[in-house]
């Protein structure tokens, strides 16, 4: 850990809000996670696996579920991940279907959501108010 941090770690850290880009390659990430957690000094981080998260070019990256498991699995047990639903913009954006996205993370070895369907942009982008 860096010895400047040192000094304000009288418990454990974790840091828990962290997405996966797939600007680099698979092992880069790897050690750019290890290498963050361990200058900083932290315990655990929390990897958000958003696949329909848009970028500033349009794209969506449908690979960010399959990198978070990758990096849960490389980096255990010192991370965390959770998975984001997929929104189609159809009849399949239903409880139901959802709660089967929900179903299926947990099986594949997510540890939680991360709900973001809150957000402004996000709302706005589904379709809901606010106060809806």
């Amino acid at each position: 850990m860096n010895e400047q941090f040192k000094q304000f770690k009288p418990f454990p850290v974790n840091d828990s809000h962290h997405h996966i880009e797939d600007v680099e390659p698979i092992e880069k990430t790897t050690e750019t996670f290890r290498q963050l957690m361990d200058f900083f000094g932290y315990d655990r981080i929390l990897l958000l696996a958003l696949h329909d998260w848009m970028r500033e070019d349009g794209c969506v990256d449908p690979t960010n579920s399959m990198r978070a498991l990758y990096e849960k699995q490389a980096l255990q047990p010192r991370v965390y991940a959770f998975a984001g639903l997929q929104h189609f913009g159809d009849q399949r954006d239903t409880p139901q279907g959802y709660r089967e996205q929900l179903r299926r993370a947990w099986e594949m070895g997510f540890d939680g959501l991360k709900m973001w369907e809150e957000k402004p942009g996000m709302r706005k982008k589904l379709g809901y108010a606010l106060d809806s």
